[in-house]
């Protein structure tokens, strides 16, 4: 009886040290979220019914919060006139480790639109989200233009000015990834300058927007490599 009871006092503490995660189930895209920040940067927490992000200054909702899916998406508005959706995927490797995906996609409130993206890749390491790098392939200029268009040829104006720039979408369900070119600053700058820009220059933006594809590129997540591939045909 008294081995019996020291047993029971030894898997009670053993319960105590493990997280409530841990000890309810398994972690979701919530935890593996929160993984990812340090000591004082703001987590997501749940009450009242809701998922938010809770900082010092203010306490965000989430738009999203697709638990099942591995899914969650909010959006901060910040205190410079823009906002920051904020969303997160999560993955699975062949061996089973969580591979975690935020990306957060900011716009301004000027008169052109200046969007920006920023993903990042996260996997476990020591209990920790560690950022990883080289889990996507190469993504070229050429890859989001249409066949047999040059822009080195047709568009010297438009490589330089860099007011193009790749844009990310993460999966709320699957593990499809999509990749596109964003840009709409080319076509906002044209607007703008009007009859400024001179005629050459404006007809060689025309062409580059003519050939950019309207379809994303859509990157599939291999398992076994833990890293996204490029469709076959690309």
């Amino acid at each position: 009886m008294k081995n019996l009871l020291i047993a029971f006092y030894l898997t009670c503490l053993a319960l105590s040290a493990v997280g409530t995660t841990d000890a309810q189930g398994k972690r979701t895209v919530v935890d593996y979220y929160n993984l990812t920040k340090g000591e004082n940067e703001p987590k997501i927490v749940q009450s009242k019914g809701s998922w938010h992000v809770e900082s010092a200054d203010e306490q965000i909702t989430l738009t999203v919060a697709d638990i099942p899916n591995g899914y969650l998406e909010f959006v901060d508005t910040g205190t410079g006139g823009g906002s920051t959706t904020v969303s997160a995927a999560l993955f699975l490797a062949g061996n089973g480790e969580p591979m975690l995906a935020v990306l957060e996609a900011g716009s301004t409130t000027g008169t052109c639109p200046d969007p920006t993206y920023v993903l990042k890749i996260f996997h476990m390491e020591m209990d920790r989200m560690d950022q990883i790098r080289k889990v996507l392939p190469e993504l070229p200029l050429g890859l989001f233009l249409k066949k047999g268009y040059d822009p080195k040829k047709s568009a010297p104006n438009v490589l330089p000015d860099q007011s193009y720039r790749i844009g990310y979408r993460l999966p709320r369900k699957g593990t499809t990834l999509e990749v596109f070119l964003e840009t709409s600053n080319i076509a906002c700058g044209m607007a703008m300058l009007d009859g400024a820009m001179p005629k050459k220059e404006r007809e060689e933006r025309e062409e580059f927007l003519r050939n950019v594809r309207k379809e994303p590129v859509k990157l599939k997540w291999n398992k076994g490599t833990g890293r996204f591939d490029l469709p076959a045909d690309k």
